[in-house]
């Protein structure tokens, strides 16, 4: 009996249907997104897998954030141009039974996104506040508050780590970038609250006979506060390690794979809080009938600026690396 046309039809939707649920016939590639991941995680788990899979956009593991370890077992695996799949900091075991192809022109297998190759920043500290004024008296403005320091940037993440198990050399150059997450920008310091204005001098006094005093002088403005010191640059994590296993007789591995081993920097410091202005002197006192007024205060002192602290975070930051543990496999 001859399939009619809505036969043919309804085996084709089901065919469809069934690559989207995990479960497709060899010859139908299962496609993997960041959507439909965790619908084809056990087909990608189960290793006596046929099944052949293809990448299509941005993907992240399930250890993106936790550092656990995946084992995924595939026949054909290729990766779409503008595909990634991101490790995050999990380990990720990769078996491919036949062939890798790559499309993608930048990493196809990589650890985080570029917006997410450095670490978050620390705060900036809050400046100083000004005093008020006190009464009218004799004695200098006190120090006004100092600005607080800014807040350490955050650490980076360490990569986590690939081992690519191939039976096939890939088709087309496979990049691989393990790259740790740099440190993160240190807070800046707050800027020193400004200096109170000096009090102003009593006025002078006067007697039915002449001047019995004659007016003070103003006190001197008090010093400005202290900038607050910077906050410094968080420590870098480490680039992954990718371990290649491969058959005894092998290309070169500079043939098929690229691996980048730019280390992460450690972060910057931030920028020292600027010490805050000294406070105006205070007006002299009024003369007073026939006695003469007091001279004005002195400006207080410019408050100093902060300081970056010595650097602390000086460990060293390594770069990805490419282990190949089988021997047949040539290096340059």
């Amino acid at each position: 009996m001859r399939p009619t046309r809505m036969t043919r039809l309804r085996v084709l939707v089901l065919s469809m249907l069934s690559a989207v649920a995990g479960n497709a016939p060899a010859g139908l590639p299962i496609e993997i997104t960041q959507k439909t991941l965790p619908g084809v995680l056990r087909d990608l788990r189960d290793r006596n897998t046929n099944a052949s899979f293809v990448v299509n956009g941005v993907v992240e593991l399930p250890g993106y954030l936790t550092g656990s370890t995946d084992a995924w077992y595939v026949r054909d695996l290729t990766i779409r141009s503008g595909g990634v799949l991101y490790l995050g900091t999990g380990d990720l075991d990769l078996y491919v039974k036949g062939t890798i192809r790559c499309e993608a022109k930048d990493a196809a297998i990589a650890s985080f996104r570029p917006e997410r190759l450095t670490a978050a920043a620390g705060k900036d500290g809050d400046h100083g506040g000004g005093n008020q004024p006190s009464q009218p008296g004799t004695q200098s403005g006190p120090s006004a508050p100092a600005g607080q320091p800014g807040t350490p940037g955050e650490n980076g993440l360490s990569s986590g780590n690939l081992r690519l198990f191939l039976t096939k050399p890939p088709s087309g150059v496979l990049r691989i970038a393990l790259l740790g997450q740099s440190g993160g920008r240190g807070g800046n310091g707050g800027g020193g609250g400004p200096g109170i204005p000096g009090n102003r001098g009593r006025p002078g006094e006067s007697g039915p006979f002449g001047c019995m005093r004659g007016g003070e002088s103003g006190s001197a403005g008090g010093p400005g506060g202290a900038g607050g010191n910077a906050g410094l640059g968080g420590q870098c994590g480490h680039g992954g390690t990718v371990t290649l296993s491969t058959p005894a007789r092998f290309p070169a591995v500079e043939s098929f794979l690229e691996i980048d081993s730019r280390p992460a920097t450690v972060g910057d410091p931030g920028t020292p809080g600027r010490g805050g202005d000294g406070g105006r002197g205070g007006e002299g006192g009024s003369g007073s009938g026939f006695c003469g007024g007091g001279s004005p205060g002195a400006p207080g002192p410019h408050g100093p600026a902060g300081i970056v602290p010595p650097e602390q975070r000086s460990r060293p930051c390594d770069p990805p690396r490419l282990e190949v543990p089988v021997a047949g496999v040539r290096k340059r």
